[in-house]
């Protein structure tokens, strides 16, 4: 993600630092017709904006596991929830567990006190879990009884707390 972006914005500034006039050109003259295109405007967007960055091959999203299409190392889409969005519940200073249905992975106990909660209904989430990172991108996810797999991420990336 950061190599795309590097690349990314090392093109950008040699064109537009270039003194060649036919950059110059399609620059001042191309650009604005090509940018005013919604089309383009929806897909340049998010890639500038890094929302359509993605972390799944990245170690810390190995063994995340999904729910339903989303998986670990995603961007979460902000869903309503009911009167509000689902990025609304999220705490930007710690993981934030999204539950979905009745039962609490039993894994997030011991972690109470340093890893948020929200429970939350979801219609087109089946029930389970989502441990959701502070810039919104999916640390793991698993249904109902997955609490196996959140015991392994949360043991492999944080430190135990004080018991």
């Amino acid at each position: 993600v950061i190599r795309q972006l590097v690349r990314m914005t090392e093109r950008a500034t040699r064109a537009f630092n270039s003194t060649n006039p036919l950059v110059h050109a399609a620059i001042t003259r191309l650009a604005p017709i090509l940018l005013a295109r919604s089309r383009v405007q929806e897909k340049a967007a998010p890639r500038l904006g890094q929302l359509a960055a993605s972390y799944r091959d990245c170690p810390i999203a190995k063994g995340g596991r999904r729910i339903g299409s989303l998986r670990a190392g995603d961007r979460v889409p902000d869903l309503h929830v009911g009167d509000g969005r689902l990025y609304d519940l999220l705490d930007l200073s710690t993981l934030t567990l999204i539950v979905t249905g009745s039962s609490i992975p039993e894994a997030f106990l011991p972690w109470r006190d340093v890893i948020a909660l929200r429970r939350v209904s979801i219609d087109a989430m089946p029930s389970g879990w989502l441990l959701v990172r502070p810039d919104g991108y999916l640390a793991a996810a698993g249904n109902a009884d997955d609490s196996a797999v959140l015991s392994r991420w949360l043991d492999r990336w944080l430190i135990a707390p004080a018991r």
